[in-house]
């Protein structure tokens, strides 16, 4: 013991009577995110903390306990040097399977009680599955690994498995309604990094299944614990819902995501907002660009519009020059998606998705290929087929839009189709505005039609209901400005005592 300087060994001590006795919040914060940053910074800036078996007397040979301290140390290496070695990816495999599969036997037991700061939960969960997207990147490069990586990595195949993985964050999630509000917590974010790791993988019915375990209940004091992780799960379901060809879902999702923002972070100063919530913000909004003109039947709210026209550089929280060569280049970005312009479309969501990975296990036998850009390229070549088929039937639509009856034969003249192929042309357009979400079917378009003799009789959906639903989201948009203000106004005359 001679060796563990008295700093760390008080820290290891104090940390753990925080954690497992007094159970104090302010103290764990001030142990966890202030003294042991401070610790780290003052000794182990080019070397590794000790080992736990080397602080298991300061802290009574508690297993969970010293899983904690192996979790927190070797993230703290790994955000040092932001890469990891084949060894280190196996020793933090074990040490997250046997921390969770304790939280989760423990969370059974009332004799065993734990507690953490809210922030440590956080990173614990997100940090999991970070380092599953990384060494999934990392063993997809086979032609970038040594031969004695290789070796490791076929003796080791079975760590950091998708099934595994997956398994360990349901049944974290599961936690979610137990009565214990710390094992809640732990639910909760585990069904969060649930919904952005099946979004990862392209499982987006999975996806939206465990979003839906978020969505079912108010959950908005959890999402204040990390408003990077509240925008996070809103960016990859919406995501998850355009991937599934439920578009109206897609934007509604967006919109309040984007709606939160703007009245969170509207004043708000630059610098209290971090890099990663800017950047997301800044996809937010050209996911809703792309999303509502691959379906211009619907209609986004007024406040949102606004943003998408401004584009991402003028969206709150975003850290971008607001200079009129930028202004000028989303607008042209805009005209040119609005036009059909494929290479911007793609552009867009290559530069605005998700990092795809591939989960499976490779075959370590070839070694020739590369598989990291693999689930990328197919998450693309998916999307933009959906682009395609979309924007075959625009010119369509144009023409539907202004006619309530028309000879097939016109209509296909106009297009420059024959008639099998107009009739088939509108047979997709009509399937592609079906949505079909828990197995109910529903139409997005704003136009219906159907077949009479040889004339295409179309009925605008802009009927009476339609109106009032105008109405009605004119109205609640009013209602919610209205509230801004006065919170607004409320703070200002709190601030001056008035």
């Amino acid at each position: 013991m001679s060796s563990l300087p008295r700093e760390v060994a008080n820290l290891v001590f104090s940390l753990h009577q925080a954690v497992c006795f007094s159970h104090r919040v302010d103290e764990i914060v001030q142990l966890y995110e202030v003294q042991f940053r401070e610790i780290n910074d003052k000794f182990y800036i080019n070397t590794p903390w000790p080992a736990a078996s080397l602080i298991a007397k300061e802290c009574a040979n508690d297993e969970l306990f010293m899983c904690l301290y192996t979790e927190i140390t070797t993230k703290a290496l790994f955000n040092k040097y932001k890469s990891q070695t084949v060894y280190d990816q196996i020793l933090a495999w074990h040490n997250y399977i046997k921390l969770f599969e304790l939280f989760i036997a423990y969370s059974g037991d009332a004799k065993k009680t734990y507690l953490l700061s809210n922030n440590w939960i956080n990173e614990i969960i997100t940090e999991f599955v970070y380092q599953f997207q990384g060494v999934c990147q990392y063993r997809s490069q086979l032609t970038k690994r040594s031969s004695d990586e290789i070796k490791v990595l076929v003796e080791n195949k079975n760590t950091w498995n998708l099934p595994k993985v997956v398994s360990i964050l349901k049944s974290l999630g599961h936690l979610i309604n137990h009565s214990n509000e710390f094992y809640q917590k732990f639910g909760f974010f585990a069904t969060v990094e649930t919904v952005r790791l099946e979004c990862l993988i392209g499982d987006y019915s999975a996806c939206l299944k465990s979003a839906s375990i978020i969505l079912k209940e108010d959950r908005s004091d959890y999402f204040a614990i990390s408003q990077l992780q509240h925008i996070n799960f809103y960016y990859h379901t919406g995501v998850a819902h355009l991937m599934s060809r439920q578009l109206s879902h897609a934007v509604n999702t967006f919109s309040d995501i984007i709606l939160h923002v703007n009245r969170v972070f509207k004043h708000v100063q630059r610098s209290q907002i971090s890099t990663q919530i800017s950047k997301t913000i800044e996809k937010l909004i050209v996911f809703t660009a792309l999303t509502s003109l691959l379906c211009p039947g619907l209609r986004l709210e007024d406040q949102v519009k606004e943003l998408v026209d401004k584009g991402p550089a003028h969206a709150p929280g975003t850290f971008r020059n607001n200079d009129s060569s930028e202004n000028k280049a989303w607008t042209e970005k805009l005209r040119r998606i609005s036009d059909g312009d494929i290479l911007v479309y793609t552009e867009l969501f290559e530069n605005n998705c998700p990092k795809f990975i591939h989960p499976a296990i490779p075959d370590y036998a070839n070694l020739t290929n590369d598989y990291n850009m693999d689930a990328f390229d197919t998450q693309v070549n998916v999307f933009m087929t959906e682009v395609l088929q979309c924007l075959s039937v625009r010119k369509i639509r144009s023409y539907l839009k202004l006619y309530t009856s028309i000879d097939i034969s016109k209509l296909a003249r106009f297009n420059e189709l024959s008639e099998d192929a107009l009739v088939a042309q509108l047979l997709s357009y009509k399937h592609k505005n079906i949505e079909v979400v828990n197995d109910v079917a529903t139409s997005i378009s704003d136009v219906q039609y159907h077949f009479s003799g040889s004339n295409l009789v179309i009925e605008s959906t802009n009927n009476k209901k339609d109106r009032l639903l105008d109405v009605e989201r004119h109205f609640n948009s009013g209602i919610r400005k209205n509230q801004e203000l006065q919170n607004t106004l409320t703070k200002y005359f709190s601030h001056f005592n008035l």
